[in-house]
């Protein structure tokens, strides 16, 4: 397990230190680089392509959620309206579904 304090730090874990996780949970409001961009970046240099992203925000608007799908996320979970367990749930969910190929 890994963390990153800013978009810049997930960015340079993945390019410089070749970081490859199985799963990344993204948050969209950082400090410096946004989720928004490091998700674009992310899927348009296809630098993660085995790993599912995931977003994890308390920006929970529909236009939010909406972009960050179109972005190329995997799923997208509101941090404000999910417990601790809720969380592991839904993400233990959108990896099955992306196994299976939903």
């Amino acid at each position: 397990m890994a963390t990153a304090f800013g978009g810049q730090e997930v960015l340079n874990k993945i390019e410089k230190d070749n970081a490859r996780p199985d799963i990344l949970l993204l948050d969209l409001v950082m400090p410096g680089v946004g989720g928004f961009e490091v998700l674009e970046k992310i899927k348009k240099n296809k630098l993660l392509p085995d790993s599912l992203v995931i977003i994890l925000s308390n920006l929970g608007q529909k236009e939010d959620i909406d972009r960050g799908m179109a972005l190329g996320a995997d799923g997208y979970i509101v941090k404000a309206s999910a417990t601790p367990t809720e969380v592991v749930n839904r993400v233990e969910g959108i990896l099955k579904d992306k196994k299976s190929g939903k």
